[in-house]
C-alpha cells in the first residue's frame, strides 16, 4: 500500500480543497489537518479564516518545501501512531479531508481522536461519495468494479461511503452529526433524466463527494 501511494502525482498532495472554505468556523485558533499533504489547506485556513495555529499529519508525503512555514507542527506518521503525541482538548476542529475511507477503523479513529478537540469543538470531513452517478454507471456499463489512482475508485481506499453510511459512522463513534452536504457536483443528461423519472430521490447522485461537519458527545 506505501508503494501505491508513493506513486502520486505531487498534485495529488497538493490540492487546497479552496471547496471546503465555506464550511471552516470563523474565528478558528487551533486547528489539526489529518493528511495534511504540503500544506496548501492550513495555508489556506490560516489566511482566509485567520486559524493561528494549525498542526499537520501526513505518512506518506514529504513536501519539498518548507511546511513550517504553513505548520506549527506536522508528524510523518500514520494518524494511528500520532494520537499519544497530540494534546487533549486542544483543537477547535480536526479535518479529515478525503481521509477517512483510506483508514482501516475510520470509525475508530474518529472515537479515539475526540478527546482532542475542545468541548465546542468540531471535526469536518470530506468523503468521497460511492453512489456518485458517474462511477455507478461506469460500473454498471462495464459490469467491473476498476481501481484507478484517483478519485472515488482510488486504489488506495480502504472504504467506501454513501451519504447514509456516513452519518451511521459518525453517530456510532460518539457524534452528533450537525451538517451533512453535497460537495463538486458533476453530472450529464442522463442524469438529469433518471433523477426527474425519479422525482428527485437520486438528488445526492450527483455529489462527488459530501462534508461532514460532526459535534462530539462527551
Amino acid at each position: 500500500m506505501v508503494e501505491a501511494y508513493l506513486e502520486k502525482e505531487q498534485r495529488y498532495f497538493s490540492i487546497p480543497r479552496k471547496d471546503l472554505l465555506p464550511f471552516v468556523p470563523e474565528n478558528l485558533e487551533r486547528a489539526l489537518d489529518v493528511g495534511c499533504g504540503d500544506g496548501n489547506f492550513a495555508e489556506l485556513i490560516t489566511n482566509e479564516k485567520c486559524c493561528r495555529e494549525v498542526w499537520g499529519i501526513e505518512p506518506y508525503f514529504k513536501s519539498k518545501n518548507d511546511t513550517s512555514l504553513k505548520l506549527k507542527k506536522i508528524f510523518h506518521t500514520s494518524i494511528e501512531g500520532s494520537l499519544d503525541e497530540l494534546p487533549d482538548g486542544h483543537f477547535d476542529c480536526i479535518f479529515f479531508n478525503d481521509v477517512l475511507e483510506h483508514l482501516v477503523e475510520p470509525g475508530k479513529v474518529l472515537e479515539d481522536i475526540k478527546g482532542k478537540l475542545r468541548k465546542d469543538g468540531a471535526v469536518i470531513a470530506s468523503i468521497p461519495n460511492i453512489l456518485h452517478f458517474e462511477t455507478i454507471y461506469k460500473i454498471l456499463r462495464n459490469l467491473d468494479w476498476r481501481y484507478e489512482n484517483a478519485g472515488i475508485m482510488d486504489k488506495t481506499h480502504l472504504r467506501f461511503f454513501t451519504k447514509k453510511s456516513m452519518v451511521r459512522m459518525f453517530e456510532s463513534s460518539g457524534y452528533k452529526v450537525d451538517l451533512i452536504q453535497g460537495l463538486n457536483p458533476e453530472f450529464g443528461r442522463k442524469f438529469k433524466v433518471l433523477n426527474f423519472i425519479a422525482g428527485g430521490r437520486i438528488e445526492e447522485m450527483k455529489y462527488v463527494q459530501m462534508v461532514v461537519k460532526a459535534s462530539p458527545l462527551f
